[in-house]
């Protein structure tokens, strides 16, 4: 594929991602997912379909298009970065297993809690680096925390503070930091 002929396409998408790093990731992620950018195995080239990325709505930020793309996943995965968001940017495995250990608030195994982890990791909302979780930007952060209801959020942050200080005695270091 020459420069020339992707041209209009890059002008497309920094126009409509203002060259936000994050925001070009995920416009070209979801315009390969709807069938608008793909990869022609005939022609051996990349191939679009400029009309229909023009016409795309793209979010107004970067919390609201990582909503939106939080919002699309199952409700599981949700709840498990909703979680983490409350843990802060990082957090180790030791504390997001004694999140699932304490069952109450999250129903969820400590197996799913990390299977749904590693999900959003592939997904490219988390990374898994040595024994933490931590999210790729800042701005996914915020997003899955505005997904807690504001009037739910001091419950969950007192469920999170009981369960870290019922397990403080299995790493006292690391609930030390949380």
């Amino acid at each position: 594929t020459s420069p020339a002929s992707v041209r209009p396409l890059t002008e497309v998408v920094y126009r409509k991602t203002s060259g936000n790093v994050l925001f070009i990731l995920q416009f070209l992620s979801s315009i390969c997912n709807e069938g608008f950018l793909f990869f022609s195995t005939n022609s051996k080239a990349w191939q679009w379909d400029i009309s229909m990325i023009e016409s795309k709505n793209v979010a107004d930020n970067t919390v609201e298009l990582m909503l939106r793309k939080i919002l699309q996943l199952p409700t599981q995965i949700q709840s498990a970065l909703k979680l983490m968001a409350c843990l802060g940017f990082c957090c180790e495995e030791f504390i997001v297993s004694s999140m699932a250990a304490g069952g109450g608030v999250l129903n969820i195994s400590t197996a799913h809690l990390f299977d749904s982890l590693e999900f959003a990791a592939k997904e490219g909302l988390v990374d898994h680096v040595g024994s933490s979780y931590k999210f790729a930007h800042d701005q996914i952060q915020l997003a899955a925390y505005s997904l807690i209801p504001e009037n739910e959020r001091c419950h969950l942050h007192l469920w999170i503070g009981s369960q870290v200080w019922a397990n403080k005695s299995a790493a006292p270091e690391k609930a030390l930091f949380i």
